[in-house]
Parts: structure tokens; sequence; C-alpha cells
């Protein structure tokens, strides 16, 4: 398949063409698969950390949990991945390495407050 740039999709189809062009070409740059975080442990500001069983999924720029639903940024590389979002009434941050080691932490406005939780990430 050969390359179009937009520009000149643009000249010979008008916009509407070029934008599809665009948009497919970053969806299908790299296919966004949906992530289960599952966390076994909750640490609560400087109280000791004790077993829970907290999940959420991780999917089109989201973090989806029983709660809320948080709009994210994906960052970080191959061998880690960084979501950091902004609910309103905290701040959220996601990371997990390429075994899928996974840490959690939402740092709540009012208090001021942070949870932290570990856990693991999986496609």
């Amino acid at each position: 398949m050969n390359f179009v740039p937009p520009a000149e999709v643009f000249l010979k189809h008008g916009k509407g063409h070029a934008l599809t062009l665009i948009c497919g070409f970053f969806l299908s740059a790299g296919a966004v698969v949906a992530e289960t975080c599952t966390f076994t442990t909750e640490c609560f500001e400087a109280e000791n950390c004790s077993e829970t069983d907290f999940s959420m999924i991780v999917d089109r720029g989201k973090i989806l949990t029983d709660a809320e639903t948080i709009p994210v940024t994906r960052g970080g590389s191959d061998e880690v991945a960084v979501y950091v979002g902004f609910s309103g009434s905290a701040f959220h941050l996601l990371t997990h390495n390429a075994n899928g080691f996974a840490r959690y932490t939402t740092h709540i406005f009012s208090g001021p407050m942070v949870v932290s939780y570990l856990g693991e990430c999986s496609r």
C-alpha cells in the first residue's frame, strides 16, 4: 500500500477524504487494545497497606472504574506505559511496565490525600 500525503488527497478529493485518511492512518498505526488492571494492595496516605480487590479497564483514552470514567493521556514507551488523567476531584497516574507490574495513584484534592494501588495490567 502506497502512502498518499493528506495534502494530495485534499487537493484531489476535498477535505472530508483527507480527514478520513488522516484518522484512519492514526487508528491503524497502533491498534488500541483494552487493558484490564487488577490491584491487590491498597495504601492510604501514611497508613499501613492492606489487601484489596480493585480493578479498572483502560480503553481508548479512558480509565473505567465502577466509580467513574477518567479521561487520560498515554505516554511512556514500549517498556513503560504511563497514563495521566484529571477527574475534577483528583489527579490520576497509572504506570505499568512490559511485564504488567502496575501502580495506580489517585491524588485527591479534598484533604488532600493520596491512595496508591499495586497490581498488574494485562491485555
